[in-house]
């Protein structure tokens, strides 16, 4: 098994610790949804800004709507970037969820999904793409090949596709393992 670790310097870990145990995510380790991108701000159940602010006029690339990046804590992979500039509130992470898209894909930025797949497993205890895709924000790797696993006996885990359907103790035991190689950034 490869020993590597990314050198990102914003995994989730990096963001828990700046933000001393929570995520500010554009529901158990704190997790605040503080805005949402639409094309319309109709398109939703409220008007004011009490489940967060609903951002309209800013647009990426394609012209999708996303939230402001003077709002994005990591812009430029930054530990902690200059949000004075936005007038919501910050946000660590998206949730960016795409019509027609196969697969996913995740980071230390948050993840980008499968709407068709995300809206049909909302009601689940666990969204297993989404997991997985969180699981690349803490600097965990696919392990689809058999030369990638830690063991060929390893138990299940989610960071390989369709080996379980939840988190599982041999994923917190790699995210251990992550943040061995990582904790001297810290001071704890």
């Amino acid at each position: 098994m490869s020993t590597y670790v990314p050198t990102f310097e914003n995994f989730i870990f990096d963001q828990l610790v700046t933000n001393k145990g929570s995520l500010n995510y554009c529901n158990e380790i704190g997790v605040k949804i503080v805005g949402w991108a639409a094309r319309d701000a109709s398109l939703f159940e409220w008007t004011d800004d009490s489940l967060g602010k609903i951002y309209t006029s800013e647009k990426d690339v394609d012209g999708v709507p996303q939230c402001p990046t003077a709002c994005y804590k990591h812009q430029d992979q930054a530990k902690s970037a200059d949000t004075s500039a936005c007038e919501g509130t910050p946000f660590d992470m998206s949730l960016w969820p795409t019509q027609n898209m196969d697969g996913g894909a995740g980071g230390d930025w948050g993840q980008r999904v499968n709407a068709e797949n995300l809206l049909a497993t909302l009601d689940q205890d666990q969204t297993v793409i989404v997991a997985h895709k969180i699981g690349h924000g803490f600097g965990l790797p696919d392990f689809y090949e058999e030369t990638d696993k830690p063991t060929t006996d390893f138990p299940v885990y989610i960071m390989e596709a369709g080996s379980s359907m939840t988190v599982t103790p041999s994923d917190g035991w790699m995210l251990r393992r992550v943040l061995e190689n990582i904790k001297s950034r810290y001071s704890f």
